[in-house]
């Protein structure tokens, strides 16, 4: 047997690693971006955006000798706190021994894997925040007809999105829409004619035309997929993001106190990576291996988004 190293601290190297660690597969942070918190404490307090603020024109006229008439923003402050999200590994010291002491290799490998299945759960998080329909204003929720649905040979998704999206309060910016759903958006022959200038039975839309023909900075695109039965049963995926569509508007600049966003992820501190050498695991002691990071998933303005149900 090898000699136990208890003293084994997680490099820098490997502290980065956890901080830098992304799933390409994952979107939960561009759909909800991650702004980090000033302070230490995982409490904030957020504004909460009234849009109609935006469209209401106060009187501009002054008088010659009047005070101008003064304007603030209706913003409710509201409290909300960064939760843990973390999972842990251990790494059995016969495992170390195997390896011939390379600690180092097993709790970095340790250290990405769990990782991955932290954001795995917060991609779930946000894709049920994303298609709940508690977080939209009541009009915006908008059940797809059989006729506008993106499957449909007779519809016209083209023409049912944009006039959509002209009719939200502010127009929103991105599409989040799930691979299935956005599969037969871009095959659909209405797209690809407004692409090809064909006949639309033949080619394919790009994400880049279609966001150009939408007049969307981006679309976002839901791919990942996750077990919906407990360990030990049989696996059965399903898709994260299912048959709806979500318009967001979000700006880049948009934080806790500033800018327009439907939501926003909220980080208190790094990501973290810790590890403890504990005799009580097995027989020959382990290292117990965590990683993790402090968030709170917050809708920050309802009436910036809309969710169209059941595309297809």
């Amino acid at each position: 047997m090898g000699a136990t190293n208890t003293n084994y601290v997680i490099t820098p190297e490997q502290t980065g690693m956890v901080m830098a660690f992304s799933n390409r597969e994952l979107v939960a942070d561009q759909v909800m971006p991650i702004k980090k918190l000033r302070s230490k404490s995982k409490s904030f307090k957020y504004a909460e955006r009234n849009l109609a603020d935006g469209f209401t024109v106060p009187s501009t006229l002054v008088g010659r000798t009047s005070l101008v008439n003064q304007t603030s923003a209706s913003l409710v402050d509201k409290s909300d706190i960064c939760k843990d999200h973390g999972l842990g590994r251990i790494v059995p010291q016969e495992d170390i021994d195997e390896a011939d002491g390379q600690v180092g290799n097993l709790v970095s490998d340790a250290l990405a894997e769990i990782m991955d299945l932290v954001l795995l759960g917060r991609e779930k998080r946000v894709a049920e925040i994303v298609q709940d329909s508690a977080n939209y204003l009541p009009a915006k929720v908008i059940a797809t007809e059989d006729k506008n649905k993106f499957n449909s040979e007779s519809s016209d998704p083209l023409k049912y999105l944009l006039e959509r999206l002209d009719k939200n309060i502010v127009r929103p910016n991105r599409m989040i829409i799930g691979q299935k759903a956005w599969t037969q958006l871009r095959l659909h022959p209405t797209i690809v004619k407004a692409m090809h200038g064909n006949a639309g039975d033949s080619g394919v839309a790009s994400r880049q035309i279609v966001a150009e023909l939408l007049e969307l900075d981006e679309i976002i695109i839901g791919r990942s997929l996750i077990n919906t039965n407990k360990k030990g049963k049989e696996l059965n995926l399903e898709l994260c993001w299912g048959n709806n569509v979500a318009l967001h508007y979000y700006e880049p600049i948009a934080d806790v106190s500033r800018g327009l966003a439907w939501g926003m992820t909220f980080q208190a501190g790094e990501r973290v990576a810790s590890t403890i050498w504990d005799e009580k695991l097995g027989l020959r002691g382990g290292y117990d291996v965590k990683a993790g990071a402090s968030w709170a998933e917050v809708v920050t303005a309802k009436g910036a988004g809309m969710l169209l149900t059941g595309v297809i």
